[in-house]
């Protein structure tokens, strides 16, 4: 959980990690526990929660406006959104004791893992001082079998898919319509650079057996060790 992006470098950032589990009605039976617990361990602070129809949310913020930090669960499902942390390192403690708390009160064996996935999602800096130069950038990275001299480019948007996860890099303008969409905040930086948006995940096969909490770390490390890697590759566009 090495912080290997220096936060000078960072924009905007947020990381979401989401365990789902086979449904199971007793989630439903300790949401009011799991509520006191996480509030009495000062997990989210200022703490507002809600229900819904059969799930729960808790964030520390009334609205999209002003949340930073969300915890989701429901039946089937345990998210935990993260934009304000300070560390890579305090993000992972701070999902494992969420997710502990879940644990201790719907027992460790009813939460069967089907799915682990862990998104992060930013925007960082580069050496060009303009946006189109930036997409500039980016399109000389592409090979001519792109066809890209037939067209005039507005703006850029790459999609890797590969074994276990996916990626999306491209150039950021301000007011881009990602951060529009990812970053709601009042206070997001708007400044142009790029973007990296990598989600990376493992999955329960048919006849594979239940997935064991201990990947969750697993998956982030997979997931902070991409973006690293393209951050690596564009930050000298």
């Amino acid at each position: 959980m090495k912080d290997s992006i220096s936060s000078s470098l960072i924009f905007n950032r947020k990381i979401v990690t989401e365990i789902r589990y086979l449904p199971n009605p007793i989630v439903s039976d300790h949401k009011g526990g799991i509520i006191e617990s996480l509030k009495h361990k000062n997990l989210v602070d200022p703490f507002k929660w809600k229900f819904g129809l059969a799930d729960v949310t808790i964030a520390d913020g009334d609205n999209e406006r002003e949340t930073r930090e969300t915890i989701f669960f429901d039946p089937q499902r345990l998210t935990y959104i993260n934009s304000n942390f300070t560390t890579n390192q305090s993000y992972c403690d701070k999902f494992n004791k969420i997710f502990k708390v879940f644990r201790e009160h719907i027992g460790k064996g009813n939460v069967k893992i089907t799915r682990i996935g862990c998104r992060i999602q930013g925007t960082y800096s580069c050496t060009a001082d303009s946006y189109d130069k930036i997409l500039e950038r980016f399109l000389g990275i592409f090979p001519n079998q792109f066809f890209l001299d037939s067209f005039e480019p507005k703006d850029l948007s790459f999609q890797l898919v590969y074994e276990n996860g996916m990626y999306t890099i491209g150039p950021v303008k301000a007011e881009d319509p990602f951060l529009r969409s990812h970053f709601k905040y009042e206070n997001r930086n708007n400044a142009i650079g790029f973007a990296i948006d990598t989600d990376n995940y493992v999955s329960k096969e048919a006849s594979d057996d239940y997935i064991p909490a201990g990947k969750v770390t697993d998956v982030m490390t997979a997931s902070l060790s991409v973006e690293k890697y393209l951050f690596d590759k564009l930050k000298s566009l």
